[in-house]
């Protein structure tokens, strides 16, 4: 169980689980300009996951909306 949350808990695990799940339905972002996501999915922020737009193929990003930089997604109130 202990090792079960620390995979969890690790960041590369979450990209990992993010790229397993790609055809997540509900996942969008939203890029306002090059310095604000208007929003995320609640999938990715609560991994407070750090996303490279750059890595993913272009048949993976048909939800999304985003612009050609690295995002780091922390979870916003």
């Amino acid at each position: 169980m202990a090792a079960q949350q620390t995979r969890e808990n690790s960041p590369s695990a979450s990209r990992e689980e993010f790229k397993q799940n790609r055809h997540h339905e509900k996942t969008m972002l939203i890029a306002l300009d090059s310095n604000l996501i208007l929003r995320a999915d609640s999938y990715i922020l609560k991994r407070g996951l750090i996303l490279d737009i750059t890595n993913i193929q272009y048949r993976m990003m048909r939800t999304y909306f985003v612009l050609n930089r690295v995002w780091t997604l922390t979870a916003l109130s």
